[in-house]
């Protein structure tokens, strides 16, 4: 993890530390190669735990879509078996989306 830069003030003899703010282009910089470490990178434990979660997503829409396909599990969890769909497109989305703005 990154250690946040700081300045010490000489005033009075004073030693506390202040966090230095960042530019905001530098921020974004930074979210935007972290993202990237993230989704690309599948040797650190975030993008493993990126990959992991996003084939589960995928995993558990396609389970959700035979499900639904079949008329008397439809007709008991067809709603459930829907916004279950609707919420794995979702997260599907956003996250092609941010593999797109981390390039």
């Amino acid at each position: 993890m990154k250690q946040a830069k700081y300045r010490q003030t000489a005033a009075s003899g004073s030693k506390k530390k202040h966090r230095i703010k960042k530019h905001p282009e530098e921020s974004w910089h930074d979210w935007r190669h972290r993202m990237h470490e993230i989704i690309f990178e599948a040797d650190t434990p975030s993008g493993k735990l990126f990959d992991v979660i996003l084939l589960l997503a995928i995993s558990l829409s396609v389970v959700a879509v035979i499900l639904e396909s079949v008329q008397s599990i439809r007709s008991i969890y067809g709603e459930a078996l829907r916004y279950a769909e609707w919420t794995f497109t979702i997260y599907c989305s956003l996250s092609s989306i941010s593999c797109a703005s981390s390039v």
